[in-house]
């Protein structure tokens, strides 16, 4: 391993030997009890090659060009990247590694970088967009509780334009742990549409940190999909350091069976004329919990900013728990900034009207529960992949209309 690699770890696990894990007394973390994790001894999976590709991956083989990481590792020969070389760089330079995570990384984010067995470094080019890029996170093998800390580098040249895609899943029937970092650094105008997925199951811990860095006009559209694993987290910290950036976020959660899942996303409004939008809807019965706060930080110089959160939740029953919390930092004073949450069951009135049309209950439920869930995927493009994960949604949630 070369020596810049494990400078490189010892300086992230002296962090966290300073700063240790969280807990329920830690501010951020107050509502979301990770004991299963930090309680747990959770050991490095084994390196491995994927002997058993899921179900999905010959699916999306059709419409996205795709890079494997199992456990940890990225399963990228040279002959792959000659394929995509038209595209993409894979130069494995380490000097950017941590440009977007490591000003405000912390806890999970500098256990992920004192664990690296391996990273991926990807640079974009400015071309042609081409297909999505599909980046699927697998962890196997028949051990119980295994941990990987996957590592992905995307630096988009100013211009450049890409559609990604990540997805994780295990094999092997064990509890396991993804402890993923992903760092997107975005030259100017430069465009990225991102689609996380998060289908794991009850037996799988999901912490996925996103670090963006958006340099001048340039664009980020995140998308999330959360309908598995026992607890999970989507943690996103977007600064915006240059004038004229965009970014939107939208999230869609699907909680039931005890699941438990955090959303935390920060946006950073450094630079003066920037948007921001973010918005999480969530589903929740039969016991599932969900903390979904957003934060957004106005510097001083970012005058003419623009800040949105919207959180809303449809509770199915009064075993569910959903909280949520909006916040804003302001220290400019020429804003147009806003928050708003709302929670609640269907409304009565409007599934009252659906029968009166011709549904039964249980379709006016359907329609009303997937015109609510639909927004995620509202202006995807990405070729099929929009109509794929709108019929994912709808298998997805059949259980929540009984």
């Amino acid at each position: 391993m070369p020596v810049d690699v494990i400078d490189y770890k010892k300086t992230r696990a002296g962090r966290l030997e300073q700063s240790g894990l969280p807990d329920t007394k830690t501010e951020r973390w107050r509502k979301f009890d990770i004991s299963a994790i930090t309680g747990g001894l959770f050991q490095e999976a084994h390196i491995s090659t994927l002997t058993k590709r899921p179900q999905d991956y010959r699916l999306w083989d059709q419409f996205c060009d795709r890079i494997d990481t199992v456990n940890g590792i990225p399963l990228l020969s040279e002959k792959r990247k000659a394929e995509l070389s038209d595209r993409f760089d894979f130069d494995r330079n380490l000097d950017r590694l941590g440009e977007a995570g490591d000003e405000r990384g912390s806890y999970f984010y500098d256990l992920n970088g004192s664990s690296l067995i391996d990273y991926t470094v990807l640079t974009v080019r400015k071309g042609p967009k081409g297909k999505p890029l599909y980046l699927p996170q697998h962890i196997e093998g028949a051990e119980n509780s295994i941990r990987t800390n996957p590592r992905l580098l995307v630096i988009l040249e100013p211009g450049a334009e890409l559609e990604l895609i990540q997805s994780f899943s295990s094999s092997g029937g064990g509890i396991v742990f993804h402890n993923s970092v992903t760092e997107i650094v975005m030259g100017a105008d430069s465009r990225i549409d991102h689609l996380v997925l998060q289908e794991e199951g009850d037996s799988a811990h999901v912490f996925n940190h996103l670090y963006i860095k958006q340099l001048t006009g340039s664009r980020y559209h995140g998308r999330n999909l959360i309908s598995g694993g026992n607890l999970s987290r989507n943690e996103y910290h977007i600064a915006l350091k240059e004038e004229n950036c965009e970014a939107e976020v939208d999230s869609l959660y699907l909680g039931k069976g005890e699941r438990n899942h955090n959303s935390d996303i920060t946006v950073y409004h450094d630079a003066p004329h920037c948007t921001s939008r973010t918005e999480s809807r969530a589903v929740a019965l039969d016991k599932g919990q969900g903390t979904f706060r957003g934060y957004a930080r106005i510097a001083r110089d970012a005058q003419k900013s623009d800040a949105v959160q919207q959180f809303k939740t449809i509770l199915l029953d009064d075993t569910a728990e959903i909280n949520m919390e909006p916040q804003l930092e302001i220290w400019a004073d020429d804003v147009k900034c806003s928050h708003g949450a709302t929670a609640g069951r269907l409304d009565p009135q409007q599934l009252f009207y659906l029968q009166t049309r011709g549904f039964t209950e249980e379709q006016a439920r359907k329609v009303l529960l997937e015109a609510f869930a639909s927004r995620l995927v509202d202006g995807l493009g990405m070729g099929e992949i929009g109509s794929l994960i709108r019929e994912k949604i709808s298998l997805l949630m059949e259980g929540l209309y009984e």
